[in-house]
């Protein structure tokens, strides 16, 4: 969050920064950085440009997949951005020399895509695009359909291209960002520990944790809720727990030394 890289930023620095002093710090270290090391930031890059055309929804702070089935119409939908990915690599390939048009969308989408990789991948980066790649997939139907109508063994290769851009789209060979896959239970317990419902927000918290014991924050929920249900040695061990894994993060420190407090220990605390 600013506040976190404020921090950082003024604490290397020795002084308050402005929040245009704050940026200047990051400019610097992010072109050191890629100066230091040009080949892993262009393969990075590289990375990040292939996450673009990846059948996946990639988010830093939510379960998509979570969210979407909670949708009806998300649910049921059977569009997909693989299958409009494909459609459209279809429509670049055999319109490219013909059609101004598909020249112009396809370029536009690619300079967008070089532009977003620059920074960092989310899904949401992509939405700006989807009209275009929706209008080079309708492109691609028209082929297709052309094809069919015109000679049904003209389809063949259209559709081998198609599977091919599918199978490119849908079976990822560099492994995916891993995404924050306990963050829609996180929310949900804080959500039912804001209301008093400390035993149902136990209970999801221990989800959270089985899922990935080591995601920061996951056993300090849990001691939150022992705390409030009286267990102040159960609140003490995920406490230290959470201190243990994420040595670098403060909270799990103050709430270890009120567990101190608590029990009337202040030197300890």
């Amino acid at each position: 969050q600013i506040k976190d890289i404020t921090y950082i930023a003024e604490k290397e620095l020795g002084k308050k920064l402005s929040p245009g002093e704050v940026s200047d710090f990051w400019s610097q270290k992010t072109l050191h950085e890629i100066l230091e090391r040009p080949f892993e930031t262009f393969k990075l890059f590289l990375k990040k440009i292939y996450f673009n055309f990846l059948n996946r929804e990639i988010s830093n702070n939510r379960n998509l997949p979570d969210f979407f089935s909670r949708n009806i119409l998300l649910n049921i939908n059977p569009l997909s951005f693989g299958l409009i990915f494909s459609l459209a690599v279809i429509a670049v390939l055999s319109g490219w020399k013909s059609h101004w048009g598909i020249r112009l969308i396809a370029v536009t989408v690619l300079i967008y895509v070089f532009a977003v990789a620059i920074f960092f991948f989310n899904s949401r980066f992509r939405l700006p695009a989807l009209p275009l790649y929706f209008l080079l997939a309708a492109a691609g139907i028209e082929c297709l359909t052309y094809c069919w109508k015109t000679s049904r063994r003209s389809v063949l290769i259209p559709l081998i291209v198609t599977a091919s851009a599918a199978v490119f789209s849908f079976a990822p060979v560099i492994a995916l960002p891993k995404g924050a896959e306990t963050q829609h239970l996180t929310l949900q317990g804080l959500n039912l520990y804001s209301r008093g419902a400390y035993e149902p927000a136990l209970s999801v918290f221990r989800q959270a944790v089985q899922i990935d014991p080591d995601f920061p924050e996951n056993n300090l929920n849990l001691g939150a809720c022992f705390m409030r249900l009286g267990q102040i040695d159960s609140a003490l061990y995920y406490f230290e727990k959470e201190k243990g894994l994420h040595p670098q993060r403060t909270l799990s420190y103050a709430n270890v030394a009120s567990v101190y407090l608590l029990k009337n220990q202040p030197e300890q605390a």
